[in-house]
């Protein structure tokens, strides 16, 4: 990944910036793939499969979201309740 940071209207090179988000998309990329096989091996485990055994339809049949899915769903709560006023304040201690 690129360090460079730019500033608006600065003149920032067009091709630092392109590589820049090349590469958070490629880290992102890597990111969810791995959060997705974590996700895939868990529900084999709950289901007893072997490695080798499709999971889409254990999935399913277990009402759980793909792992981009699962990200999407959680930011529209978190703006849901930012914008009704019943979010968790940061400050509030978890208990």
């Amino acid at each position: 990944m690129s360090s460079i940071v730019c500033i608006p209207d600065s003149g920032c090179h067009p091709c630092a910036v392109k590589t820049m988000d090349y590469g958070n998309a490629t880290l992102a990329a890597n990111l969810l793939n791995r959060l997705q096989s974590e996700l895939n091996a868990s529900a084999r485990s709950v289901a007893g499969l072997r490695r080798s055994a499709h999971i889409t339809d254990n999935l399913v049949s277990f009402h759980w979201l793909r792992a981009p899915e699962q990200i999407k769903f959680k930011l529209a709560v978190i703006v849901y309740r930012a914008l009704h006023g019943t979010a968790r304040l940061a400050t509030t201690p978890r208990c």
